[in-house]
């Protein structure tokens, strides 16, 4: 019975035309056979269409419009004060998983992380204060596959496009402060509910333009530096 099949499948195939095409934004392939009879079929991508680039939208708890969250969580980063760690920040989860670990906070030997707390005083660059309020963050996948954070721009070069704009932050320019990274935090803040105890533990602070090496114009001294967040 089988070999029947097989060879009249043979036969099938030697008589029909294969062709392909596109509709509807889909792919389409077609069996046209000589008595006339002919079939259509769509062929499905194994692409994730909403498969991209990720990011950290710093300062809030929900995501762009065209884009999608992954989870929304507390800012955390190194101590202003302390050496070592790590100097990048980091979005942590609201509901940390656990594996081995010893009970206490006494060990020199390990990093340490700490909730990040915006030092932004006389509504600058904002049109409210955030001082002493904690940080919150969201993780978001953009529909695109490339992210770039360009600073001293809102808006995004030809071709890119624009997931968020505001301001650049770090820790403040002291010799007695440990380095942070640059990131872009959104321009509408957020702050974490409850958390405005001036702990001043990992901070963040805005950005200013220092003339010199820097070339003033087109930069101006001492005025915040905006940022903005493009896909492609």
């Amino acid at each position: 019975m089988v070999d029947h099949m097989q060879v009249g499948f043979r036969r099938m195939v030697d008589h029909m035309q294969v062709g392909s095409s596109t509709m509807n934004g889909g792919s389409h392939a077609s069996w046209i056979f000589d008595d006339g009879w002919w079939i259509t079929c769509r062929l499905e991508s194994s692409i994730d269409e909403n498969s991209g680039e990720t990011y950290i939208r710093w300062g809030m708890t929900s995501c762009p419009e065209e884009s999608y969250l992954v989870y929304d969580g507390y800012a955390a980063g190194k101590h202003y004060n302390m050496g070592g760690s790590g100097a990048n920040l980091l979005c942590l989860p609201k509901n940390p998983e656990w594996k081995e670990y010893t009970e206490g906070n006494s060990s020199t030997w390990t990093g340490k992380l700490f909730g990040v707390e915006y030092e932004i005083g006389e509504n600058k660059p904002y049109s409210k204060t955030f001082l002493n309020q904690d940080m919150p963050c969201a993780v978001c996948e953009s529909k695109r596959s490339t992210v770039l954070m360009v600073p001293g721009k809102v808006t995004c070069h030809e071709g890119w496009h624009k997931e968020f704009s505001g301001y650049l932050m770090s820790q403040t320019s002291r010799n007695d402060r440990s380095p942070t990274e640059y990131i872009c935090a959104d321009e509408q803040l957020e702050s974490v509910p409850g958390g405005d105890a001036d702990r001043n533990e990992a901070v963040l602070y805005p950005v200013e333009a220092v003339c010199g090496s820097l070339k003033c114009p087109p930069y101006v001294n001492g005025r915040e530096l905006t940022c903005v967040v493009c896909s492609k």
